[in-house]
């Protein structure tokens, strides 16, 4: 059994034959895996005019990582926050009047809550976010106590900072807007009667018609400097977008209309840096299992075109590796507390199968390692 005493363990010379034993042996499992052909699951058809279906057409193959810098609404102010996400375990930090010891709880089935407390000598202050995710941010209640002023309650949103402009930084365009300026990822805001869904729109063009995918569809117009129209129209449901350019992006209006039922809402748009596409350092989550036995790990592997990133929490110390990911092979090298750290893996259709190895010269130890996909959320945010 794989166990953290293992781990410490020093080889003995005797382990030569054994080790390379291993290594063939993996090497042979992970051919076969790359090399058996995938047999393709049937596709279940979308009914027509269903939301929720549209929604679900693209379904990560592994869990994405909502850990980051937030914005924290809380009972109608803004504090800047941070959120820690490694499977069940989570951490947030609000920056709030100088009390920002981090709150520490679990994150299951969507729902988020953390716990802090201080102590008698500041007044026994204890702080709880109790919140829901709904894809994109978190709604709930914030609570604070202590021995002198007792228990308020109030509500708070946590919603990323790139939902926006990419870290709070938002691109600024030429007005007239040229057609080339239009491509790229933007934080949306729809508000109706006083509730705001935020979510995330990306504009592409093809070959002169502009495409938007927002709220689990795609839209589509042509360019004016004036104003765009994208329209999305499947059955008895039509939308249509109204949207004049500002320096940060676009504001209008959006109609929805489901049979002889319409609503209205108020657009904002910005486009972002970070905010994703291209730019973005997407994050993905994966369940690693090492020398084929438990505990099971997180590991979090962070992707910019062919660079790779590769953090495993293991039994609360990181093994942080840098290296790519080309052809299906990711190969990195780091470090694991004082010592050095690598992997080589095989992508397959569970995630990834190959070797970790750990230490140095003849210390060096060497396990068969699995990064196994972890069940996706079902939304990259809400619909509407």
């Amino acid at each position: 059994m794989f166990a953290v005493r293992d781990f410490a363990k020093k080889p003995s010379r005797g382990d030569g034959f054994r080790l390379l034993t291993v290594l063939a042996t993996i090497a042979v499992c992970v051919a076969v895996l790359a090399a058996e052909p995938k047999k393709p699951k049937p596709k279940k058809k979308p009914k027509t005019g269903s939301a929720s279906n549209a929604a679900s057409q693209y379904k990560p193959e592994t869990e994405i990582d909502i850990s980051g810098a937030y914005h924290a609404f809380v009972g109608g102010e803004n504090f800047p926050s941070t959120l820690d996400i490694w499977g069940p375990k989570a951490t947030l930090k609000i920056a709030m009047d100088g009390q920002d010891k981090p709150m520490v709880g679990m994150f299951l089935k969507n729902h988020l809550k953390v716990v802090s407390r201080y102590g008698a000598d500041n007044f026994n202050l204890t702080t709880m976010v109790e919140a829901k995710f709904d894809g994109v941010s978190f709604s709930g209640k914030y609570s604070r106590a202590d021995t002198q002023l007792g228990t308020k309650v109030a509500p708070i949103v946590l919603t990323p900072v790139w939902h926006g402009g990419g870290g709070g930084t938002a691109v600024k365009m030429p007005l007239p807007r040229q057609m080339s300026d239009i491509p790229g990822t933007y934080g949306l805001a729809l508000t109706k009667d006083g509730k705001t869904i935020n979510a995330q729109a990306e504009f592409t063009l093809d070959d002169g018609t502009i495409k938007v995918k927002m709220g689990g569809r795609e839209y589509a117009c042509d360019y004016s400097h004036k104003e765009l129209t994208p329209v999305y129209w499947k059955g008895n449901r039509m939308d249509i977008f109204k949207l004049a350019p500002t320096v940060n992006g676009f504001q209008g209006s959006f109609m929805k209309e489901v049979g002889n039922k319409q609503e209205q809402y108020q657009v904002n748009l910005v486009k972002g840096r970070g905010g994703g596409g291209h730019e973005r350092r997407w994050t993905w989550v994966y369940d690693a299992i090492i020398n084929n036995a438990p505990p099971v790990w997180i590991a979090k592997l962070t992707m910019h075109e062919e660079e790779a990133t590769l953090v495993i929490d293991i039994n609360g110390r990181k093994a942080a590796m840098k290296g790519s990911l080309v052809e299906g092979i990711l190969s990195a090298t780091g470090k694991h507390g004082s010592t050095t750290a690598s992997i080589r893996a095989q992508k397959n259709a569970n995630g990834f199968a190959g070797l970790f190895r750990k230490g140095r010269g003849n210390a060096v130890q060497t396990f068969p390692i699995i990064l196994k996909n972890r069940p996706a959320r079902a939304a990259a945010g809400p619909v509407w």
